[in-house]
């Protein structure tokens, strides 16, 4: 498996991850109409690769073999703190539970980390189990939840945080 950043060649097979990543993780709860919808609204082939030709985005793709099997897609808001958003982290349901998504994630983080963010926060629909027991497994703290709308239907959301940077280390000096 190869790690690398995401190019204007890899918009269609992105596009692919992330048909089958979303029918894989929300196909129950969600109608394939509206996830294809999704795909078209949120991954738009010339607005995806307009998101990978920015560089304040951070757009990994997970490689086997040539073929992309996961993605990601974050970037730092600036609040009253630095923080790194996932937008997105998919991998082919074909390549789940083989360590693509830590990868991809440990990249995410580490990009992130450079360029000086104090927390990481990533969402996931609530009915995405594996979604969000991912998050749990890699050490993200869940901070809430609220209702999204996707298309006409409203949707749990769970909100994940991180903290990262100069913040995790003063709370660590405070608890040690």
């Amino acid at each position: 498996m190869e790690i690398r950043a995401a190019t204007a060649s890899d918009v269609e097979s992105i596009r692919e991850v992330a048909l089958a990543s979303l029918s894989a993780s929300y196909g129950h709860a969600v109608g394939e109409p509206l996830l294809r919808e999704s795909v078209e609204n949120w991954y738009g082939a010339s607005d995806l690769g307009d998101t990978i030709a920015d560089e304040t985005t951070v757009c990994p793709v997970a490689t086997v073999d040539g073929d992309v099997v996961g993605f990601a897609e974050s970037y730092v808001v600036d609040r009253r703190e630095r923080v790194g958003e996932i937008d997105w982290l998919h991998v082919h349901p074909d390549h789940r539970e083989s360590g693509v998504g830590s990868e991809l994630l440990e990249r995410v983080e580490s990009e992130l980390q450079a360029a000086d963010v104090d927390r990481i926060e990533a969402r996931v629909l609530a009915d995405n189990e594996a979604g969000t027991a991912f998050y749990d497994r890699e050490g993200y703290d869940l901070d809430g939840e609220r209702s999204v709308e996707i298309g006409d239907e409203t949707f749990d959301e769970r909100e994940y945080r991180k903290q990262i940077g100069r913040l995790a280390s003063i709370s660590e000096g405070i608890y040690e």
